[in-house]
């Protein structure tokens, strides 16, 4: 997984804007998230469900210490679902787009405390996922 700030170049700015309907989210407190990817020998159903929730509560967690407010993604209309199940609601941000046979989206998503409660709870992830160990909280900047 890879978290821009959109205030650099970046793939919903810069290669798939047409799937904005207004302008591209941007700014230092909205993040872009790409290429998550899941090793396609664990993609049985419990256990991609499971590396989905740890990823993406580690992608909120590291979102709520950069004080992120938003994440944008452009992501197959499959995951939007999936997001949804989860009580994440994203705001879909243009048309859909068919992409060498995938339908996708832009999408923007809150970073807040209530999606990654709601996350580790359906998705049985007590406990933080990333492990910060630093000196200074400052460091972590």
């Amino acid at each position: 997984m890879r978290m821009i700030p959109t205030t650099e170049p970046h793939l919903l700015a810069d290669v798939f804007p047409h799937l904005c309907n207004g302008p591209v989210p941007r700014g230092p407190a909205i993040f872009e998230s790409s290429r998550s990817c899941i090793a396609p020998e664990s993609r049985g159903r419990e256990e991609l469900g499971r590396i989905w929730g740890e990823l993406t509560c580690a992608m909120l967690e590291y979102s709520m210490l950069r004080e992120a407010d938003a994440i944008t993604a452009v992501m197959e209309t499959r995951m939007v679902k999936t997001m949804c199940d989860v009580d994440w609601a994203p705001t879909i941000l243009g048309e859909t787009v068919v992409l060498r046979g995938a339908p996708i989206v832009g999408i923007s998503a809150p970073v807040d405390t209530r999606a990654l409660a709601n996350l580790r709870r359906q998705r049985q992830v007590p406990d933080p996922v990333l492990a910060i160990r630093f000196e200074s909280a400052a460091l972590a900047a």
